[in-house]
């Protein structure tokens, strides 16, 4: 118990070492003038914000060392509560700059406004309907694999967009070491992504799983039986669940939770 709770201290901090990360890189090196409370505040909320959306790759890369402390679901669930969190600090930033006398409704005409506020624009609109398709998607009637596709693609979208946005900008990242920086940072976090949706799924490719015998129980739970195909399988902590895909590719959005209920010598039950 205590190593996982050191654990959860440990990637508590980290998550907040990362979302303040931009904050360094802004300050180093930078010895430009102050530009006022109001200007420099929304600045950093916009940064602390950006970064958030970004690490929401992390929360559901389905990493084991970085759940075990937490379990999926409260993770999943932190996922969704954050988003929140940073839709608040990034539509502050506007608010806070038009607050302090930046025109910032005049660079809503896209037709005429620079690629810094379009590249905004677009990203916090985007932002907007990520958050709207998640929390109505069953009232519009969009599919949960569509709704999968469509979440992964517009998130990448929203944070390349943001970047783009800060690049253009170009008050906080003037040096070129910043820039590989920010680069290094969202590629990394992107590639998260494609850690969940292609690595993760070829591995699962060279160890198939056979079912052996399905069987109805009382109500509506139903207990699978199922033998590792050509590896030794792995074993389980109590608790532990795993995601399951039947007679589909393992690229496939669509998987299904399944509690483990045999005895942790023998890994092939699930209910």
């Amino acid at each position: 118990m205590t190593t996982l709770l050191t654990r959860a201290v440990a990637w508590i901090g980290l998550y907040l070492a990362v979302a303040v990360m931009p904050l360094v890189f802004a300050v180093l090196g930078h010895p430009g003038p102050g530009r006022g409370f109001l200007t420099e505040f929304s600045v950093a909320l916009g940064f602390i914000g950006l970064s958030m959306m970004g690490m929401q790759f992390a929360l559901v890369a389905r990493f084991q060392a970085a759940a075990e402390p937490f379990g999926e679901d409260a993770l999943v669930q932190f996922h969704r509560e954050i988003s929140y969190v940073a839709l608040a600090f990034i539509l502050a930033h506007p608010i806070l700059l038009q607050l302090a006398g930046i025109d910032i409704v005049g660079l809503l005409n896209l037709a005429h406004a620079p690629w810094r506020a379009r590249f905004a624009v677009t990203s916090t609109v985007l932002l907007l309907v990520l958050i709207a398709t998640s929390i109505w998607r069953r009232r519009m009637n969009i599919r949960y694999e569509v709704w999968q596709v469509l979440h992964g693609a517009i998130s990448v979208i929203v944070v390349a967009f943001a970047v783009a946005h800060v690049f253009l900008v170009g008050y906080y990242v003037d040096h070129a070491w910043k820039k590989w920086l920010w680069a290094i940072m969202t590629c990394a976090l992107i590639l998260l992504l494609l850690w969940v949706r292609v690595i993760r799924p070829l591995e699962r490719l060279r160890r198939p799983w056979k079912i052996k015998s399905v069987v109805h129980e009382r109500g509506d739970a139903v207990t699978l039986t199922m033998i590792p195909v050509g590896h030794k399988g792995f074993r389980f902590e109590p608790g532990q669940f795993g995601w399951l895909t039947v007679d589909r590719s393992p690229f496939s959005v669509t998987s299904h939770p399944f509690s483990f209920s045999s005895s942790a010598e023998n890994a092939s039950v699930l209910s």
